[in-house]
Formats: C-alpha cells, sequence, structure tokens
C-alpha cells in the first residue's frame, strides 16, 4: 500500500509545477506516463522555473509517436544559447577533448561499443567529449542515444542541478577507480566524508574534486601533469630529458632527433598533455592557489615538489623499461611492424607479451601512480612498487627472449635447436 502511495505521488508530481513553468501539454501528456522520472525532474529544475521547455532543447519537429526519430538530441552548442560562458570554458576542458583521445588508442575499435541497443567500454565515459556528426551518427547507431550533451554528465538530465554537479560523486561515475578511489582514500576525502556525516562542521576544510579542478565554477578543467605525467618541452636536467625523450619517441610524439613525431599532431589535438611551457605554468599557478586556501605556500611547495620527484622516478623506469624492449628489436628478436617504429607504445598492448607489460607499466600503473601520488593517498606507495616490479619483469622477460632466440652452441643436438628456434617465434 505503501508502495503504491509513493508511485501515485511521483506520477502526480509533474501535474504539480509552478504556475510559470508550464510545459508543452503534449509532451507531459505522453512523457509523464511513458518516462515519469523525467518529467519530474525537469518540474524541480530551474528550467522549469524559468520557463525553458522540452521544444527549447529537442526542438519542435517530434510531437507523436510516430515521429519520435524527428528528435532532436542535444548538443554542447545547445546549451550555449543560454550557458555561453560556461560552453566555451568547456571547450578548451580536458573533458571537451575525451572523445579525441580515446579515438587516439588503436586498441579502442575493441572496446568502444557493442551492437545496436549495447551502451559499453570506453564510449560510456568519454562520450562526454567534444564530436563530429558523423561520430555522433555513428553512436547513435551504437545505441549510446543519451550522454552525447556533454553537460549531462556532469548535470544528470533532466534536473541540470548545479548542486549535483558540486558534489564529488558526481565525477565518480567516470573518474571511480582511478582519481577518485585516490581522492577517497586522501585526507582530504577523509574530511568530507566526516563533513557529510555530520562529524565535521560545514566550516572545516575538505576539498572536493571541483574545488581544485573547478575554481570558482570554471568548467575549462585541466591538470598540469595530466594522466600520465608527461610534457614537453623536455626539463633542462639532461639525463631527465633523455628518460622523457625515449618515451615521448615511443609514443610517437617525437622522432629520434627530437623533432615532431608521427603523434604529434594526435596528440595536441587529445589534449593528452601540455606541450606548451606557458600552459603548464599556468595550470601549476592554478592548482598552487587551489592548494593555498588551506595551506601554506612552504607546505604547497614542498608537496608539489615530492610529487615532482615522483614524475622523475616514473620517467627513469619507464624509459629503462623501454630501452630494454627496444634492445629486442634492435637485435631482431620482436617483429617489427611494416611501415613503422621498432616500438610504437600505443599498439604495444597488441604486441608479444614483453611490449604488453610495457604498455601495461606506462598506460595502467603510471596512470595509477601519477592519481594516486597528485590525490594524496596512502595507496601511492603500491603504484609505486608496481612500476619497480613491472620493469623486473619486463627484464625478466627480455633475458628470456635472447637465449630462446640464440643460435644453437657447438654440439647441440638438432632437436634442442629446434625448439630454441620455435621458442624465438613464440
Amino acid at each position: 500500500m505503501h508502495r503504491r502511495l509513493v508511485l501515485a505521488a511521483v506520477l502526480a508530481l509533474p501535474l504539480a509545477l509552478p504556475a510559470a513553468a508550464e510545459a508543452p501539454s503534449g509532451c507531459v501528456a505522453c512523457h509523464e506516463r511513458l518516462h515519469p522520472s523525467l518529467v519530474s525532474d525537469w518540474s524541480i529544475s530551474r528550467h522549469a522555473r524559468a520557463q525553458v521547455g522540452c521544444e527549447a532543447c529537442h526542438g519542435t519537429a517530434h510531437g507523436t509517436v510516430d515521429d519520435v526519430a524527428l528528435v532532436t538530441m542535444p548538443s554542447p552548442d545547445t546549451c550555449g544559447r543560454c550557458h555561453s560562458l560556461q560552453v566555451a570554458q568547456f571547450k578548451r576542458s580536458k573533458h571537451a577533448r575525451a572523445w579525441a583521445a580515446v579515438k587516439a588508442l588503436p586498441t579502442f575499435h575493441h572496446v568502444a561499443a557493442g551492437g545496436p541497443g549495447e551502451i559499453t567500454g570506453c564510449a560510456a565515459c568519454h562520450r562526454i567529449g567534444l564530436k563530429t556528426e558523423a561520430e555522433g551518427a555513428a553512436l547513435l547507431h551504437a545505441g549510446v542515444r543519451h550522454g552525447q550533451a556533454s553537460c549531462d554528465a556532469c548535470h544528470t538530465r533532466h534536473s541540470f542541478s548545479k548542486l549535483e554537479a558540486r558534489q564529488p560523486e558526481a565525477c565518480r561515475t567516470c573518474h571511480g577507480d582511478l582519481q577518485y578511489d585516490a581522492w577517497a582514500a586522501s585526507k582530504h576525502g577523509t574530511r568530507h566524508t566526516l563533513q557529510v556525516s555530520g562529524r565535521l562542521p560545514d566550516s572545516a576544510a575538505a576539498p572536493t574534486c571541483q574545488v581544485c579542478h573547478l575554481q570558482n565554477g570554471d568548467h575549462a578543467n585541466r591538470t598540469p601533469w595530466g594522466n600520465l605525467g608527461l610534457r614537453l618541452p623536455l626539463p633542462q636536467d639532461e639525463a631527465w630529458a633523455r628518460d622523457v625523450k625515449d618515451i615521448m619517441v615511443a609514443l610517437g610524439v617525437l622522432d629520434a632527433l627530437g623533432g615532431e613525431g608521427p603523434r604529434a599532431l594526435d596528440v595536441e589535438r587529445a589534449g593528452l598533455f601540455f606541450l606548451d611551457r606557458i600552459d603548464y605554468q599556468n595550470e601549476r599557478h592554478k592548482l598552487t592557489q587551489a592548494c593555498k586556501q588551506c595551506h601554506g605556500a612552504s607546505f604547497v611547495r614542498e608537496q608539489l615538489d615530492a610529487r615532482d620527484a615522483l614524475v622523475r622516478y616514473a620517467d627513469a623506469l619507464c624509459a629503462q623499461a623501454v630501452r630494454e624492449v627496444q634492445s629486442l628489436h634492435a637485435d631482431g628478436l620482436l617483429p617489427r611492424r611494416a611501415g613503422g617504429p621498432a616500438l610504437d607504445l600505443v599498439s604495444a598492448a597488441l604486441g608479444p607479451p614483453v611490449e604488453r607489460q610495457l604498455a601495461t607499466m606506462i598506460f595502467d600503473h603510471r596512470a595509477k601512480l601519477m592519481a594516486t601520488a597528485f590525490h594524496m593517498s596512502p595507496e601511492v606507495a603500491t603504484w609505486r612498487a608496481a612500476l619497480a616490479q613491472d620493469l623486473l619483469e619486463i627484464e625478466r622477460q627480455a633475458d628470456a627472449v635472447r637465449p630462446a632466440a640464440a643460435p644453437a652452441k657447438a654440439g647441440t643436438k638438432p632437436a634442442a635447436a629446434g625448439a630454441a628456434k620455435g621458442a624465438a617465434k613464440r
């Protein structure tokens, strides 16, 4: 009985709209029956109070059950008619480049989206990024009908709540097992949990994702180092610069002489990391100012210097692993890709085992080290150790490949020589 009363109240809610917020009667009459929560969310939104009805976002072409295909699905430009500043900021953000970034990976086509009606893989989060009409149409064909407006990734339709988007849980949908979990395990996240539960007062400092990454509501969220902790120009320290260059060459961002590599333009478009010193410095300054809201200047400098040192540590280990695999290519012990570099990190995930281990080291474990380090999580120790273990495993696999591929010694039985040759092929 109680459940029926609650359901009746939900269904009746759209009918009790504020006097100044009447949606087109045809929309309400149909959608309160088919999608009651949709109408309910709209009725409590600021859109409703401002008399922004369904047609403002979805157009007027769709009016009956027979012309549903004519409905307009919003894009960021749709939101930009009223929220021009926020959309302009968004278009400069990492969120806006999420689609280009994921399409730059050769493994994308394996996990992007399932068949019609399925919403799987990378598209579930990366569809927040800007797309061409053709890309949007392809997603629609794959069943990804909703979430392409980008803004609704954080301001869930149709309430489009600013309050919701200000909560760290709004970020969890896409950043759950990396940045969000790292923040939640930190002192920042712990204090937020205590504050929400009432065990810390509202006036206590408890920084959330938005406090650092969307300061003052700025939608151009970016970070100095990024997921992989890589940037250009090269560091001034020679040893560090050599490590970064070797990684960048393997990524295809630089060529062997330090010029632009074959993937430089794609990386720039995708915004995977900063290619300009001024951009990095600007974002570094913004992050520093966020930290200074709670901490003294000397503490902030000390903490950020410690994170920079960890980036240098990661560069050293990853570069050593890259050189190890490159040496296998140089000795002709690994298959070379036709028309491309001997080692291409971006496609290494589809290569032989030692390359797959290298891809895991750089794209998975290194990313987790960056996330835990810069979000102040104690799990940073786990992923720091993981990089060292990755390097040992890559060296072990490299050592296993070399003797297996070496020519048989004098006096070795032909069968043994054949076994070694077969192992080398594998």
